[in-house]
């Protein structure tokens, strides 16, 4: 699960994308689409849309390379490689993390981290850096060139249907980019957006504390998540020891990319 550290501002960051190859009608298709009906009868919460698929990564130009492509193609891939269906190379979405950190009335550095629902496709019931999800493609349509306000978008986006949280708390001039996270399980790339809740935490009713640390529950607390915690940063290391993490957070922990925040 490789990590490719970066250090830059979102607009630093290129994302060219192209646009989907024409979709041939074939015994594969229709194979295809009986699978993706058993899977969302099996889980009503999956629903397919377009995703930016990611093709490669120019580390010269910090240029990222993505095509469109549909969840569904993902999903089936994923789930029933012995059916044919995984590609070479396998289809992955092009996605964000947020690396959510704050500071507590008495100085101590936290980072916000959730535990992912059972309903969601992967990964259920283990923990996160969150929140995350993947990144819209701009007005359904190819572009010449992007840069990473998309990735600032889509988190922004996140923010509010995860974690019921305002964007307008955050300090985005200051955000940075910390690293690219390619997760060959979830069929993944993730860009790691580091960007800082500015609120003291014990400053906000809505906003748990770090002692116990559970998210307050709300009506339109997201499905996506089951429990939503800030953990203070220096115990990140114990804290992926102790719970079972996924993997790209593991890799950010163990790479460092978390330090000094």
């Amino acid at each position: 699960m490789p990590v490719t550290p970066l250090s830059c501002a979102p607009e630093e960051l290129s994302i060219v994308i192209e646009a989907a190859a024409a979709e041939n009608p074939s015994a594969r298709q229709h194979a295809l689409e009986a699978r993706w009906a058993e899977m969302t009868a099996a889980n009503p919460r999956l629903f397919n849309g377009p995703i930016l698929a990611f093709d490669r990564y120019d580390a010269t130009t910090q240029t990222i390379h993505a095509k469109i492509d549909e969840f569904k193609h993902l999903a089936v891939s994923a789930a029933f490689p012995d059916d044919g269906f995984r590609l070479a190379p396998p289809i992955t979405i092009l996605s964000v993390t947020g690396v959510l950190t704050a500071t507590t009335n008495d100085g101590a550095r936290c980072v916000c981290v959730a535990k992912r629902s059972h309903s969601t496709r992967v990964y259920g019931g283990q923990w996160e850096l969150a929140p995350s999800g993947g990144i819209d493609v701009p007005n359904n349509n190819p572009g010449p060139l992007f840069d990473g306000s998309l990735a600032a978008n889509a988190l922004k986006i996140e923010l509010a249907e995860e974690l019921n949280l305002d964007a307008h708390t955050c300090d985005w001039p200051s955000a940075r980019l910390l690293g690219l996270v390619l997760d060959e399980q979830s069929g993944s790339l993730d860009i790691m957006f580091h960007v800082e809740h500015t609120p003291p935490l014990s400053a906000q009713a809505d906003t748990p504390s770090v002692q116990p640390g559970l998210w307050p529950a709300r009506e339109n607390a997201s499905w996506e998540y089951e429990a939503v915690r800030w953990v203070l940063i220096d115990e990140l290391p114990e804290f992926v020891r102790a719970f079972e993490c996924i993997g790209p957070m593991v890799e950010m922990v163990e790479a460092g990319l978390l330090n000094g925040l």
